[in-house]
């Protein structure tokens, strides 16, 4: 169990540790987690890091799925 004050922040190490590991669909979904969890503590944490961090990822993962293209 982690404190709801710090859940932004394991959450935000967790989504840069699948990153290096090559895992950008959980990386993703550990950010949205780290979003989420910032904004309703009020903490603002990673704001800017948050900012980084979807850059990095959208470099690897394409916010679309390029199926979805077809239909």
């Amino acid at each position: 169990q982690v404190p709801a004050e710090h859940a932004a922040e394991v959450y935000a190490k967790k989504a840069f540790a699948l990153v290096q590991d090559g895992k950008y669909g959980e990386a993703r979904y550990f950010a949205e987690r780290w979003r989420r969890q910032a904004q309703s503590a009020g903490t603002g944490f990673g704001t800017q890091e948050f900012d980084r961090f979807q850059a990095l990822i959208a470099e690897k993962l394409p916010e679309t799925d390029p199926v979805s293209h077809d239909f």
